[in-house]
């Protein structure tokens, strides 16, 4: 429409500037008017034609448009208008992946923002991840097509050891998980995370990470050399905290008697690893790991509450953590074990003190 306003008024433009520049008078200029008029109308008429043929134009989100009915549509526009609809469906089939929440929490899906600083950024991915967790489930928009299932398979392809994290220049995930013990690397990279630990939501902080699939999920749990892989990378990262597992069926954890103290000591100074925690949980309850959930939580509840080893590690975390948990009445009875913590901290460190001092 825009196109043929632009032609019409070129057409009078030239039709009054042309006669004025060769100096016409008289006859000649009444003359040109007329044809101006003429080819005015032309135009108008010539509009319309076109506007028939031009499909109504479509908002691009899930309402059809009030003004235009099926009764008004000739056959072409109908035609044109169908097809729109088929494609903005399968757009939106593959580009929306709406989650339900665990705890009854709305349905959403993560939007891109522009933050100021790297630590408001990392704010809103843990303020995503606790307002949208998924119930184990994973409620979500299944995808059954064979090339839909294949472009949303990133995680798959990492875990399979065939593609390389993103962005440029990555590495596969064995190459992480060689990482282990080198702290300065795990510290200062920021972007084998998400890849390592992949959630339902989408990354605030890595943009070239892919969401998890409930396909992808469900493909690691069922596959041993994949599952093994998580587990790895668990222990590496416990390993980072300075903390270790001692067994993997209850999943318990103890401080590493090589590097806790070290360890600990840049824990309390690093936020941001506290929402690689946060991360850790939601990730490895997905992944076939959820019973490691609550001894973890419980573990850092009581570093942080009663033994005051991890003393920056504030209730705020705290909150996340137990919500991150799959198990709603586990995530209870943590809530109920964390305020027994705090009502009784100077027993229970007593307590503690013998069992450390006969252990």
């Amino acid at each position: 429409m825009l196109v043929i306003k632009r032609k019409v008024a070129l057409v009078i433009v030239s039709a009054l500037l042309v006669p004025l520049l060769v100096g016409s008078t008289g006859p000649t200029l009444i003359l040109t008017m007329a044809a101006t008029g003429i080819s005015f109308c032309f135009g108008v008429w010539w509009g319309k034609q076109e506007r028939r043929h031009v499909p109504n134009e479509i908002s691009c989100v899930d309402t059809e448009p009030t003004d235009i009915g099926s009764d008004e549509l000739d056959e072409e526009n109908e035609q044109e208008w169908n097809t729109y609809e088929d494609n903005s469906h399968n757009t939106r089939h593959q580009t929306h992946w709406f989650v339900n929440s665990g705890h009854g929490r709305e349905t959403g899906v993560a939007e891109a923002h522009s933050y100021d600083t790297e630590e408001e950024m990392e704010t809103e991915d843990l303020n995503t991840a606790r307002n949208k967790q998924p119930s184990p489930s994973f409620s979500a928009i299944e995808i059954t097509n064979i090339t839909e299932i294949e472009f949303y398979s990133d995680n798959l392809k990492f875990y399979r050891n065939q593609i390389c994290t993103r962005p440029f220049p990555g590495q596969e995930i064995e190459g992480v998980l060689a990482w282990t013990g080198d702290y300065t690397r795990l510290e200062e990279e920021h972007s084998y995370i998400q890849w390592l630990f992949p959630t339902p939501q989408t990354s605030g902080h890595n943009f070239s990470a892919q969401q998890l699939y409930p396909h992808e999920a469900e493909t690691i749990r069922n596959d041993d050399v994949m599952n093994a892989r998580v587990l790895r990378a668990y222990k590496m990262m416990l390993d980072f905290f300075g903390m270790e597992l001692v067994d993997e069926r209850s999943g318990m954890i103890r401080r590493c008697a090589a590097n806790w103290k070290e360890r600990y000591a840049h824990l309390n100074t690093s936020f941001h690893n506290c929402m690689r925690i946060t991360r850790i949980l939601i990730s490895i309850g997905q992944l076939g790991y959820a019973r490691f959930q609550v001894p973890l939580v419980r573990f850092l509840m009581t570093e942080a509450i009663v033994t005051k080893e991890l003393h920056n590690l504030n209730s705020n975390s705290m909150d996340y953590w137990i919500e991150a948990v799959v198990d709603g009445d586990e995530m209870f009875d943590l809530m109920q074990l964390r305020q027994f913590m705090q009502q009784n901290r100077k027993q229970l460190e007593k307590l503690l003190g013998i069992i450390f001092q006969t252990a």
